[in-house]
């Protein structure tokens, strides 16, 4: 098999075999773009104070979060040995009501308990 599919995987129980692929992501090109182009914008602001991702379910938002939040607290793991109390990155998502109408008092309700 190619594209590094490990061939003992078949070998494995249908369980092992489910967790790998439930664990398993492709890094789609257009994802790897936008990745360097938001560590890019935060690493060099340019006057910006927010960064907004947005976009329809399903196309990898969530992951690019996870992994630009991934290489911000890399990065920044010699200067957390100093100061533990810092926070090298914060990050909110939100979700959908379904309806037009954005429902405030749930997002702080939500956001100030994960504080």
């Amino acid at each position: 098999m190619s594209n590094g599919f490990p061939p003992h995987l078949l070998k494995q129980s249908i369980a092992e075999r489910l967790d790998y692929f439930k664990q398993y992501t492709v890094f789609h090109p257009k994802l790897r773009e936008v990745h360097d182009a938001l560590l890019s914008a935060i690493q060099e602001p340019g006057g910006a104070s927010l960064i907004f991702v947005y976009g329809p379910t399903g196309i990898g938002k969530t992951t690019l979060r996870l992994r630009v939040q991934q290489k911000l607290i890399e990065a920044a793991l010699p200067a957390l040995e100093d100061d533990r109390g810092r926070m090298p990155v914060v990050g909110i998502e939100l979700k959908t009501s379904g309806s037009r109408n954005f429902n405030w008092k749930e997002y702080y309700r939500t956001h100030l308990r994960s504080f």
